[in-house]
């Protein structure tokens, strides 16, 4: 899954890095990770659960999960005053976001 995820992150990166070419390795580097964060649960899966649950029953693989962790970190990052950051992570979540 993590080879069939990363071409959709970049994919959907592609149109916030060319808005802001200035910032487009973060915008790039932000939206790749994110599109492989759902498919962490396979370590659980395989190493723990023995393969009993399928891994897109786990909470953490809901896109709802992820709307809420962006979110989160976004109010974070406009609460402290970091408006690049948040701008930046606002982008990346929402290219995370789209992936689902």
């Amino acid at each position: 899954m993590f080879i069939a995820h990363l071409p959709a992150g970049y994919l959907l990166c592609r149109p916030f890095a060319r808005r802001s070419p200035s910032q487009a390795r973060a915008i790039f580097g932000v939206g790749l990770v994110c599109s492989v964060l759902p498919d962490f649960d396979l370590a659980y899966f395989y190493l723990i659960d023995q393969r009993r649950t399928p891994h897109h029953d786990y909470w953490v693989h809901t896109p709802i999960f992820w709307l809420v962790l962006a979110a989160t970190v976004a109010l974070v990052l406009i609460a402290t005053g970091r408006p690049n950051s948040s701008s930046l992570s606002v982008s990346g979540f929402r290219a995370c976001s789209c992936i689902w």
